[in-house]
C-alpha cells in the first residue's frame, strides 16, 4: 500500500465544488504521488480512477462515488463516506476510519475496502470477480438490508464489532443475533446472490437471510487463511488488536445456485 509522501500536496476542499476540487487534485498529482485533501464538505468523484503509486488522504466526509473507478491507488479517509464508495473500482484500496453509507462497492470488481464502522444499504451489490481478480470488503461493524444483494463474486467480511460495548485492550463486542436494536445486518440479507462468500462473526440469524443462500462454519483451511489476512490487515489500519476476533467463530455464506432466477425465463 502507497504511504504518505514527503512530496504530497496539501489543499484545501472547503466551499469548493466538487468539478473544481477534483481538478485541482488531478493538477497536483501531476507533479506529486500523493495529496492531502482537507476540509472535505461532500464533494462527490474525489479519487475517480485513480492510478497505482498514487494516494490521496481526505480529512472530512468525502461525497458520493468516492473512488468511482479506483484504477490502483489508494484513498484514505479520515472520517466517514457517503453513498457508492468503490463504486466500480478495478484494483487499488479504500480505508475508511468512519462509517460509510448505502451501496459501498456497487459493482466492484477488484481492490480492497476497510471500513472500521458501520455500512448502509446494499453493500457489496453487483460486486463480482474474474479470474485472479477476486474484490474484498472487511467491516468493521455491522450492514443495513440487503448486503451482498445479486452478488457475483468477491469476499465480504463482516466483523460486527460493537464497538460501544467493547473492551479497551480485550475481547470486541458481538452484535447478538435477535437483538432487535443491534442485528449484524438489516433484512434480505444475500438476496439474489448467486456468487461470492460472505464471513461473519458469530452466529447468523436466519430470519435475515434470503432463501438463495446457505451458512456453514468458517472452517476450511481456505476460509481460516483468509479470515488471518484480511483482519490483521483490518487491525493493523485500525490499531485494533485482531487476536480477539480471529479467536471467535465465524459463518460462511454462500449462493445455492449460480442462476438464481432461471425459472422465471422461458429458455432456461
Amino acid at each position: 500500500m502507497a504511504t504518505p509522501s514527503k512530496k504530497a500536496a496539501l489543499l484545501e476542499a472547503g466551499l469548493k465544488g466538487f468539478q473544481q476540487l477534483n481538478e485541482e487534485v488531478a493538477a497536483a498529482l501531476v507533479e506529486h504521488d500523493a495529496v492531502e485533501i482537507r476540509a472535505v464538505y461532500g464533494q462527490r468523484y474525489i479519487g475517480n480512477g485513480l492510478e497505482e503509486d498514487k494516494r490521496i488522504d481526505i480529512h472530512g466526509t468525502p461525497g458520493n462515488d468516492l473512488g468511482v473507478y479506483l484504477d490502483g491507488g489508494v484513498l484514505h479517509v479520515h472520517g466517514n463516506g457517503q453513498d457508492a464508495v468503490g463504486n466500480t473500482m478495478n484494483r487499488g484500496t479504500i480505508v475508511v476510519e468512519g462509517h460509510a453509507g448505502d451501496a459501498l462497492g456497487y459493482a466492484m470488481r477488484g481492490g480492497a475496502m476497510y471500513i472500521r464502522g458501520d455500512v448502509g444499504y446494499r453493500c457489496g451489490i453487483h460486486m463480482k470477480e474474474y479470474k485472479t481478480s477476486r474484490p474484498v470488503i472487511v467491516i468493521g461493524g455491522r450492514a443495513g438490508s440487503y448486503l451482498a444483494e445479486y452478488m457475483a463474486g468477491g469476499i465480504i467480511i463482516l466483523l460486527s464489532i460493537d464497538y460501544a460495548n467493547a473492551v479497551p485492550g480485550g475481547k470486541p463486542g458481538l452484535l447478538t443475533p435477535g437483538d432487535p436494536l443491534l442485528p449484524q445486518t438489516g433484512p434480505f440479507f444475500a438476496t439474489g446472490m448467486h456468487g461470492g462468500t460472505v464471513y461473519v462473526r458469530g452466529p447468523v440469524d436466519p430470519a435475515l437471510l434470503s432463501a438463495a443462500v446457505t451458512t456453514a462454519p468458517a472452517e476450511r483451511p481456505e476460509d481460516l487463511q483468509l479470515l488471518r489476512t484480511e483482519i490483521r490487515a483490518f487491525g493493523k489500519l485500525f490499531r485494533v488488536d485482531p487476536e480477539p476476533l480471529l479467536a471467535s467463530s465465524f459463518t460462511r455464506v454462500n449462493c445455492v445456485s449460480s442462476r438464481p432466477y432461471k425459472n422465471i425465463y422461458a429458455n432456461n
